[in-house]
């Protein structure tokens, strides 16, 4: 993709990137391991006429563990950007809000019973769609089923294996601490001790889950051209014999990165970092 051709002039006569349309997945905003300044900067840099949100954007898991919801500024002003932008704007709920989706799958805490939340999907949060999962048709017509991506994940909602899904969850939680500890002390913005310890759990659970083979399987199966997806926070285009599985990446590890595609169709996943 040709950046600088994105490159245009907005009604306020600053230079932005403008693109056709922006996915963007697992900011976990909420959390210490969120890049929400980062993501605030890149926000304040792009314009886009269609914005879709695959998921895991608040962290309702570590939110709900809290006693006020109290989120830092930069998490703040990035929720505000996104509802103040001029843009067809379509919300996903990923397995960390899960209890937007109206239940929550049994886990062992929950006793085996689902527990029943407010189902917001079919509806509108502001001015925003939101949906368990839609379809995108490209500027090329190439057509992509648009989903968390935890539906290809069935060991997350198992009793065993969701055990240690939110034991990693925890242990990782706890290194972003520290990430934030470092980077608010010194100065810096896109250290992350915990990113390294991430990506080999996201390897390992990929691989046992098969999450690209069933994704891949279902693709084909309903005459899709690829999938759009997030949930594993690791980005990149995987082509299957055809088959395009794109995962936009995520807003947690060192800079945010995400999935934007511009009027002639062509796809890119940009990682905004602080020097931008």
């Amino acid at each position: 993709m040709d950046i600088e051709r994105c490159i245009k002039q907005n009604d306020n006569g600053r230079s932005v990137l403008n693109f056709e349309h922006v996915f963007i997945s697992d900011i976990h905003w909420g959390t210490h391991s969120s890049r929400a300044k980062a993501l605030c900067r890149a926000l304040m840099n792009i314009e886009t006429e269609n914005l879709t949100l695959i998921g895991d954007i608040v962290d309702g898991w570590h939110m709900s563990q809290k006693e006020s919801w109290n989120l830092g500024d930069y998490h703040r002003q990035g929720m505000a950007h996104v509802l103040r932008m001029d843009a067809n704007k379509t919300y996903i709920p990923g397995n960390h809000e899960d209890n937007l989706r109206g239940t929550i799958k049994p886990f062992p805490q929950h006793d085996d019973k689902e527990m029943m939340y407010r189902k917001l999907v079919g509806g509108k949060l502001f001015d925003i769609d939101v949906k368990q999962d839609t379809e995108y048709t490209d500027p090329k017509g190439k057509k992509y089923f648009v989903c968390h991506g935890d539906e290809f994940d069935p060991k997350l909602y198992s009793q065993n294996d969701g055990f240690w899904y939110r034991f990693g969850d925890k242990a990782i939680s706890k290194f972003a601490a520290f990430d934030h500890f470092i980077n608010e002390n010194l100065g810096t913005e896109e250290f992350s001790a915990s990113s390294r310890l991430k990506e080999v759990f996201k390897q390992i659970s990929e691989r046992v889950t098969r999450v690209k083979e069933r994704a891949s399987d279902f693709v084909k199966s309903n005459g899709y051209d690829g999938l759009i997806y997030g949930h594993s926070h690791i980005s990149g285009f995987h082509n299957d014999n055809g088959i395009e599985l794109i995962n936009d990446g995520c807003a947690t590890d060192g800079a945010p990165e995400f999935l934007v595609v511009n009027d002639l169709g062509e796809k890119a996943i940009l990682k905004w970092h602080k020097d931008y």
